[in-house]
């Protein structure tokens, strides 16, 4: 299954396009009528992948067992805490078939940022690697085409174009021991970022910069929606908010904003000291605040922070493309020049 991580227990923890199946199944179950272990175990039957039947037959054991749905998602250690807790809320609160939809909204959300983030790094990477190819063929089937006139003209390429052409032939020699040494470094990397320091290391990476900032204001506006629709109140929402945020500036404001409100500062007041929002959002929270609907607002507020990222990161792929390519043609021309220049000259010299 990919994108997973692995929790404390070392079992994978589900992907987020998984949650969101599994709770958008368990909420059709509650609000159908169909007693939860029977829903459970006509779930697993569904199940093509081994693992997330082993996953969901953990799961139906021991609801069939007798024990809450929260307590059967802790034994199989396979989903995140925060969707545990949320689980718990809900079925404490009976809402759990609303909570459920809910996370499944919200499991779909980060399934799709995923997805968009992911799709922003793999392109640039091909795009690259075509460049790579591109440039090989260029020095492997072209030059030695011009060296050979050059020889017959009994002279010589300049030394750039003949330093590009002895490398690309000399990779053309090795060519297999060089795709042996690139697959060994592309499954170390792989192995790296698998482990716990490699995670550790990409979400120190990845939890700096706007871009970070913006997902994790998404992240904290999707998750205060959910929790405030549990009938959480803005203190412990703002307590239970903290596990989605990665970006540590947005952790400091959201600690800062907590200090506030235990000193007594209302929600809105608070948000809007640690600047949080901007000011047009922050109206915006006022009014639900007091309309006695926060919780769509910030389901609002998040969708429009997402479809922000989104739109950022549609941006940045689209500037590789155009600048890849005038890199590329840039690279080529100066080699054609400097190898066709030389060539006229003594073209012109004979005629």
């Amino acid at each position: 299954m990919a994108d997973q991580k692995m929790n404390g227990n070392g079992r994978n923890l589900l992907t987020f396009g998984e949650l969101s199946a599994f709770c958008q199944q368990i909420s059709m179950i509650l609000k159908s009528g169909i007693p939860l272990h029977e829903g459970l175990s006509l779930l697993k039957e569904d199940v093509a992948d081994s693992g997330l039947r082993s996953v969901l037959t953990i799961v139906s054991d021991e609801v069939s067992a007798g024990k809450p749905l929260p307590a059967a998602l802790d034994a199989a250690s396979s989903f995140p805490s925060y969707m545990v807790n949320m689980i718990r809320i809900g079925s404490d609160a009976g809402k759990l078939d609303d909570v459920t939809a809910s996370l499944a909204d919200y499991y779909d959300r980060e399934d799709m940022l995923r997805q968009n983030i992911k799709s922003s790094v793999v392109y640039p990477l091909t795009l690259t690697l075509m460049m790579l190819v591109v440039m090989m063929v260029f020095s492997i089937k072209v030059l030695p085409i011009f060296d050979q006139v050059f020889r017959g003209l009994g002279t010589t390429m300049s030394p750039a174009a003949q330093a590009i052409m002895n490398v690309g032939m000399a990779a053309s020699k090795y060519s297999i021991a060089l795709l042996i040494i690139a697959a060994v470094i592309l499954a170390g990397v792989v192995f790296f970022f698998k482990s716990q320091r490699g995670s550790a290391w990409l979400s120190r990476f990845s939890s700096s910069g706007k871009l970070s900032e913006k997902i994790s204001m998404a992240r904290f506006s999707s998750s205060m929606s959910l929790m405030l629709s549990s009938g959480l109140d803005t203190e412990h929402a703002l307590q239970m908010t903290k596990s989605v945020i990665a970006n540590q500036n947005v952790r400091v404001k959201v600690d800062r904003c907590l200090e506030l409100i235990a000193s007594g500062t209302p929600f809105v007041e608070a948000v809007g000291l640690v600047e949080l929002y901007p000011r047009m959002t922050l109206r915006m929270l006022s009014l639900g605040f007091q309309a006695g609907n926060l919780d769509t607002v910030m389901h609002t507020i998040a969708e429009g922070a997402e479809e922000e990222i989104d739109a950022t990161l549609m941006r940045r792929v689209a500037l590789i493309e155009p600048i890849s390519v005038a890199f590329l043609s840039l690279i080529i021309g100066v080699i054609l020049i400097s190898v066709m220049l030389p060539l006229m000259s003594i073209m012109s010299s004979i005629g």
